[in-house]
């Protein structure tokens, strides 16, 4: 009798669990989660992007801030006898495509002397055709640094190669204006309009301009 009694007492208890734990599973899949984390997609949002050009009172703003940390450097000069192809401007020893990257790919020009800088260059009606005339201006930060005008690297491999009496290319030039920063009223700058030749036979020639800002 006490054998039957515990059977059906334990037996209850089972029944009991199993009803609860099915209890419980029912209502787990019921339930409505109403928070969640969810990764969104990478859209380009109206709010971020500007859609409109930049209004011209935008890029006046911008222009400011850059001039208050950075000056201008605007250059004129013709070469004599060297072709375009074989000068580029660099800056910070960034040349080439670095160059473009950091200034901008129209940030200078280089093309055959007009006739008024020919003359002003002391060139002949020959020497047009082989000289060039570099002119730009260029935006530089307000720490010391190094603008040249110089010949490219291949340029150089051409002039390393050569058999024989390496010739050095005469890199006599005409400096017509060289300005750093504003002008300065009532004051004369030593560099516009300046000749720096080279004789025929010397090595190559590297002219070094120092200024110091104060």
């Amino acid at each position: 009798k006490h054998t039957t009694v515990g059977g059906i007492i334990t037996l209850m208890a089972y029944l009991s669990a199993l009803i609860l734990f099915i209890s419980q599973l029912a209502l787990y899949a019921k339930i409505d989660i109403k928070e969640h984390f969810r990764m969104a997609e990478n859209v380009a949002s109206p709010f971020l992007l500007p859609q409109r050009p930049i209004s011209p009172n935008a890029r006046a703003i911008q222009a400011i801030i850059e001039r208050k940390f950075k000056i201008p450097i605007s250059f004129h000069l013709t070469f004599n006898h060297v072709n375009c192809r074989d000068l580029e401007v660099v800056h910070d020893n960034a040349r080439g495509a670095l160059f473009e990257k950091l200034h901008g790919k129209n940030s200078y020009t280089k093309r055959p002397p007009t006739k008024q800088e020919a003359t002003a260059a002391g060139m002949n009606g020959k020497q047009i055709r082989g000289g060039c005339t570099l002119k730009g201006k260029l935006l530089v930060s307000k720490v010391g640094g190094m603008f040249g005008i110089t010949m490219t690297d291949d340029a150089w491999k051409h002039l390393m190669f050569q058999i024989g009496d390496i010739q050095f290319p005469n890199v006599s030039h005409h400096i017509h204006s060289l300005e750093f920063g504003d002008p300065f009223p009532h004051s004369e700058n030593p560099l516009n309009d300046s000749r720096n030749f080279v004789k025929i036979g010397t090595d190559v020639a590297i002219n070094n301009i120092m200024v110091k800002l104060i």
